[in-house]
């Protein structure tokens, strides 16, 4: 199994341009599809804000649409639930 880990992350915080932290955000999961890892561990939370504006989430899903949604198979299998 492969992993591509990222550190803390947040989408539209702090940014010099409005696209910086989506450019940011493409760019790590086109490496991780580039390197065809597993799966993409972020760090933290996804957004600065508990609700992020709509333009904002609409964007972080087209991007998550575009590079983690496709036809490639995998078995995903839960080993053990800590209650």
């Amino acid at each position: 199994m492969k992993v591509k880990g990222s550190i803390i992350y947040k989408i539209y915080y702090l940014e010099l341009s409005e696209n910086d932290s989506f450019i940011t955000f493409e760019e790590i999961l086109e490496i991780g599809k580039a390197e065809n890892v597993d799966f993409v561990l972020l760090g933290g939370d996804l957004f600065h804000e508990n609700k992020p504006k709509p333009a904002t989430l609409h964007r972080a899903m087209e991007i998550l649409r575009k590079h983690c949604l496709g036809s490639k198979y995998f078995i995903f299998k839960v080993t053990d639930i800590c209650t």
